[in-house]
């Protein structure tokens, strides 16, 4: 498997090489490998082809370099890898008018547990953050008002090819995967994924299949899959506790995730972790969730040996234009921390930035357009900044129809857009 470069390398190499791939600028390497190996409407083996290429040239520019921090530079964050022989995206060009959202009542306890700004705790519009008494499916822990449920055994396919399925109060012990659809609309679900423990992946890979509505249920799949943890195309996610394996709820087009936890995930492979995000994003509203990166529940035996210096976090919430732009969406209400491990080692597995907005001028589609990011709310961590480097990096060279207001850190402090 492939190991892509981690921020920190890139940072290296933006100071060294004069700023050449500085927040993912194309290099002459790069041009040469789109050039050698990608034209027209690329195939997904002219993809890995040329992802192939141009790290086998960046992994011989840093053999040959003995790198040393650069206070200043700014580090070009990785997309999530896309193993050879598996599904892959099949991200359309922007389609018409987005599919409404429905829209829930809250669930929420009579009173937070724990401190303000913590999961579960008080958020500052006089709610509670996503925790473990409000996410996940009910199951009668402290302060939580939704009635327990009893679980039992999942006994249908999980390769769904008929749309009208219900699935409550189950426990689902291996991937369930949905190769059905009825259209675009999430108020008209496919499947229904309800007060369920899921202990694999939900994926739903086509823009024409689904939708795929998640409420009230624990996704934590054993082990490390090279699938998101929930996604990726025509997806509702509501008050889920989305733990271990790479945690992610990603997304190509027309996604929510409202009210849940994402935490924990396992370390690994060769991957680069998110809690939100995607490869090319069309229609994703991500709102009021906790979102962690770098608190690992668990770690590989690579990792472990420290044989794997790769795998880490790219960014809390990170969009990256591999495949299609990043457009339409909105990012709202979150509370965003990373830096839970600032040692030597242990900062390299950290974001880079707490959120990646996907201004990635090297990479195929690496502007942002019509996104508004308002009213989030980061931890500083260990770093002091959320992030490595910081809280956010750049939303493009202007603001241009992208929208960002009122975002801030724990302590109220204000972030300001970062232009560039």
């Amino acid at each position: 498997m492939r190991r892509p470069l981690t921020a920190l390398v890139f940072l290296v190499l933006a100071a060294l090489l004069g700023g050449s791939i500085a927040a993912g600028a194309a290099t002459p390497n790069d041009t040469s490998c789109r050039k050698a190996t990608v034209s027209g409407s690329p195939s997904t083996k002219e993809l890995l082809a040329y992802d192939a290429c141009r790290f086998d040239k960046l992994d011989a520019a840093v053999a040959a370099l003995k790198p040393t921090p650069a206070p200043g530079s700014t580090p070009a964050a990785s997309s999530t890898p896309r193993p050879s022989g598996g599904p892959t995206s099949t991200v359309p060009s922007p389609t018409p008018s987005p599919t409404p959202s429905p829209t829930q009542p809250d669930v929420r306890p009579a009173a937070c547990v724990g401190a303000a700004n913590t999961p579960g705790g008080a958020d500052p519009w006089g709610g509670c953050w996503p925790g473990p008494q409000n996410t996940g499916y009910p199951r009668g822990v402290a302060g939580d008002t939704r009635k327990a449920v009893t679980l039992t055994d999942y006994t249908g396919p999980t390769t769904i090819r008929t749309c009208g399925v219900v699935i409550d109060s189950k426990t689902i012990k291996q991937d369930l995967l949905v190769e059905a659809g009825n259209g675009t609309d999430l108020t008209k679900p496919c499947v229904t994924i309800t007060n369920s423990l899921v202990q694999g992946v939900i994926f739903s890979e086509r823009t024409t299949w689904g939708p795929v509505v998640v409420r009230d249920s624990t996704v934590r799949p054993n082990g490390l899959s090279w699938w998101e943890n929930v996604g990726r195309s025509n997806t509702l996610v509501e008050r889920v506790d989305s733990t271990g394996s790479q945690g992610v709820v990603k997304c190509d087009m027309n996604c929510v995730v409202r009210d849940s936890w994402v935490h924990g995930m396992r370390l690994g492979g060769a991957y680069h972790y998110n809690a939100a995000g995607g490869n090319g994003t069309d229609r994703f509203t991500v709102e009021h969730n906790w979102l962690t990166c770098g608190d690992w529940s668990s770690k590989e035996d690579d990792v472990v040996s420290g044989s794997n210096g790769d795998a880490g976090c790219s960014a809390v919430i990170g969009f990256y234009g591999d495949y299609a732009p990043f457009t339409n969406s909105t990012i709202r209400r979150n509370h965003l921390l990373s830096t839970f491990d600032m040692s030597t080692s242990g900062k390299n597995q950290q974001s880079a930035y707490c959120l990646n907005p996907g201004y990635y001028p090297g990479k195929p589609y690496g502007t942002v357009s019509k996104v508004a990011i308002t009213d989030n709310v980061f931890g500083r961590g260990g770093s002091g900044r959320c992030g490595v480097f910081g809280p956010v990096n750049s939303i493009g060279k202007d603001l241009g129809d992208n929208t960002w207001s009122g975002n801030r850190y724990d302590d109220g402090t204000a972030i300001p857009v970062e232009l560039g």
